[in-house]
C-alpha cells in the first residue's frame, strides 16, 4: 500500500513540477516576424476598421521582446504547457491588464499569437 502511494505521489509531483519551470531549447529562441491581419471591431458607437500590423517577436532565456508597429513591450515569460511539438508561454508586461498567450512551434519554427478579442491571432515566421 505504501509503494502506490508513493507511486502516485512521485507521478503527481512530476506533473505539477513541469509547469513553469521548464527551459526551452536553443533551437526555438531567436527572432520571429509576422503580420497581424486587419479586422473590424465595434465600439459601440460604430464599426472602426483597424489596418493589418507588423509584429516581430525575440524570444531569449531569460524574456520575451514584442514589437507591434512602433510599440515594444519586454517581459517575462512562463511556460505552461509543454508537449513534444510545442510551448505554451504565458506572459504579461507592465501596463497591461491581460496576459498573452504564445504558442511556439518547435520543429516548424513558428509561433502563433493568440489575438484578444477582437483582434486576430498572428502566425509569425522564425528569421
Amino acid at each position: 500500500m505504501k509503494m502506490i502511494f508513493l507511486f502516485l505521489l512521485f507521478i503527481a509531483g512530476s506533473f505539477t513540477s513541469n509547469k513553469g519551470d521548464t527551459n526551452i531549447k536553443k533551437k526555438v529562441l531567436g527572432a520571429y516576424s509576422g503580420t497581424i491581419p486587419g479586422y473590424k471591431m465595434d465600439n459601440g458607437t460604430m464599426i472602426l476598421e483597424v489596418l493589418a500590423c507588423s509584429i516581430q517577436i525575440e524570444l531569449s532565456r531569460e524574456n520575451v521582446q514584442i514589437e507591434i508597429g512602433k510599440d515594444k513591450f519586454i517581459s517575462v515569460y512562463k511556460v505552461i504547457f509543454e508537449d513534444d511539438d510545442t510551448y505554451v508561454l504565458e506572459t504579461k508586461a507592465d501596463g497591461q491588464k491581460i496576459a498573452e498567450r504564445l504558442k511556439v512551434y518547435k520543429k516548424e519554427k513558428k509561433i502563433i499569437r493568440e489575438g484578444i478579442y477582437p483582434q486576430p491571432d498572428a502566425i509569425l515566421e522564425k528569421k
